[in-house]
């Protein structure tokens, strides 16, 4: 169990195994928790950030910076800043903080769990979803056509318009997936009530 801190300059700082603390401090830091329930923390700067396996807490800090979580149920923080968080897989809880941020979604359903968005401002954030794969049904540029607001949306029985769609329910804040054959996947869980449209979604 360690506990490192890169002060000033640019470091690179890999924990290892074992639960680790590791602060990159100021700079442009790349840090990494590796296995282990780790607190990686970038510091100042545009960092690169990773929990890796285990239940961590990832940090950006002040900059623009990169975090992503890994596998298990990560709690990431992008800081201020305009910033790339990501949980990946397991149920992770994701703030974007200050700034204009995206968040990535690699897949949906299974051991990616069902990630909370604690800050999401559709007036500036976004969110990426992984082209292929679980999100297949989108092609390999998101439409328009594909996003539409369901307040009330019953996931077990949708409604033949929402095939092929992503769906934001006001009431709840649930951000869906529906592919159209086969159960309907819940991608996140955004605040209640906010007026999201097509514009806030990309595909990568």
């Amino acid at each position: 169990n360690d506990a490192v801190a890169g002060g000033g300059g640019n470091d690179t700082i890999f924990g290892g195994k074992a639960n680790d603390v590791i602060d990159g401090g100021e700079g442009n830091d790349l840090v990494s928790g590796d296995t282990g329930n780790d607190t990686a923390l970038g510091g100042s700067g545009n960092d690169s950030v990773f929990g890796g396996r285990g239940n961590d807490v990832v940090s950006g800090g002040e900059g623009n910076d990169s975090v992503y979580g890994g596998k298990d149920n990560d709690t990431v923080d992008g800081g201020a800043g305009n910033d790339l968080v990501s949980g990946d897989r397991g149920s992770d809880l994701l703030t974007g903080g200050a700034g204009s941020d995206t968040f990535y979604f690699f897949s949906a359903g299974g051991d990616f769990g069902v990630d909370t968005i604690t800050d999401f401002t559709p007036a500036e954030d976004k969110i990426k979803l992984k082209s292929g794969g679980a999100f297949s049904g989108l092609g390999s540029t998101f439409d328009a056509s594909e996003f539409v607001v369901v307040s009330g949306f019953t996931p077990g029985t949708p409604a033949a318009n929402t095939g092929n769609k992503l769906i934001y329910d006001p009431q709840n804040g649930l951000l869906y997936f529906n592919p159209g054959t086969g159960s309907v996947l819940t991608v996140a869980q955004l605040q209640p009530g906010l007026t999201i449209t097509s514009s806030n979604f990309e595909l990568f």
